[in-house]
């Protein structure tokens, strides 16, 4: 429409000179239903995306959006993709393999931030306060991606404090090995990793805010493992921690350096406490090696005094789940 000449003339001739056609008349949900596609290939101005660069890139992994968009632009993508699925554009139906919702932002009186209702916090505002890694740190650590958070300052303040807790342990950097911190290192490392694959972003902050603060009561922190902590605060706190790489000396970008990989055998806990029921009802807890037999575990449950005065019937059957329970069934 936008290169017909007799359009044009046509609009002319009833509304004079000068004035032009609307060719833009399809709606806003047709560019939102497909957009996603265009993106393996943007610049090309033959076709409308190369196939074999959709064929790599498509469909999308992960969508993360709000649940408001479900019943209009994420059902309109499928019908959009469905058909140019039909029609031999592409050669799979479902735009969007994963869908995650994140909740929503609540005020202080717990009614949903809105422009709308005048209730917005203007993030410029509390990055000029705290800084952008606050900021984005908070956002994260507030609750799981799909909670509704009630925004409070004061946990910027935290992340604020986080941050800065970080920061001060360049201060005690050495090169010599520093064993007592290593097994929670590698935990950490563990933690944050399974928990940014399944999205749990508080939890790994939480995990790396509980390895700082025993860093913090040392007088010495081991360099790589210091390095090794950047390198997964980086995706909740980019600015501090590629400003802390180059304090290490790295001329390159935190960002592009490897993920830090953890040894299984110092993950694992040399004791575990296991839970006691007589029968099926906890009655406390033993101390025992992560490696402990049924023989042992029993053993240590009935030296328990507070544990042995339950089991002072006929023991006719014990479960037994190593490292984390004993049950005895007593007449």
């Amino acid at each position: 429409m936008a290169k017909s000449q007799e359009l044009v003339g046509r609009t002319e001739k009833i509304f004079g000179a000068g004035w032009r056609p609307e060719t833009d008349t399809m709606d806003t949900f047709v560019c939102s239903s497909w957009y996603f596609l265009r993106y393996a290939d943007p610049k090309n101005d033959d076709v409308w995306a190369d196939k074999d660069l959709v064929k790599h890139w498509q469909p999308v992994d992960l969508y993360i959006g709000g649940a408001e968009h479900t019943y209009m632009h994420l059902l309109y993508a499928r019908f959009w993709v469905k058909a140019m699925k039909r029609i031999g554009l592409i050669d799979f139906d479902e735009p969007f393999l994963k869908l995650r919702h994140q909740g929503y932002v609540l005020d202080s009186n717990g009614v949903k931030m809105s422009k709308s209702l005048g209730n917005v916090i203007n993030p410029d505002d509390i990055i000029n306060r705290f800084g952008a890694d606050a900021a984005r740190l908070y956002v994260m650590f507030a609750g799981p991606i799909e909670d509704e958070i009630q925004f409070n300052e004061n946990g910027c303040v935290g992340m604020y404090r986080f941050i800065e807790k970080v920061w001060r342990q360049q201060e005690k950097l050495t090169n010599n090995d520093v064993s007592e911190i290593a097994p929670l290192i590698h935990k950490t490392i563990a933690k944050v990793t399974d928990d940014c694959e399944r999205m749990r972003f508080n939890t790994a902050i939480s995990a790396m805010m509980v390895c700082v603060n025993e860093m913090d009561k040392m007088e010495l922190v081991n360099k790589d493992d210091y390095q090794a902590l950047l390198k997964l605060l980086s995706p909740f706190a980019p600015h501090v921690a590629q400003e802390l790489f180059a304090v290490l000396g790295r001329e390159d970008y935190v960002i592009d350096s490897a993920w830090p990989q953890y040894d299984e055998s110092l993950i694992q806990d040399s004791e575990v406490t296991m839970a006691v029921q007589v029968n099926g009802k906890k009655r406390g807890n033993i101390t025992v090696t992560a490696d402990c037999n049924q023989e042992t575990a029993e053993s240590a449950a009935q030296a328990n005094e507070d544990i042995a005065k339950w089991l002072e019937g006929t023991v006719k059957k014990v479960i037994f789940v190593p490292g984390k329970i004993i049950n005895f069934i007593v007449n």
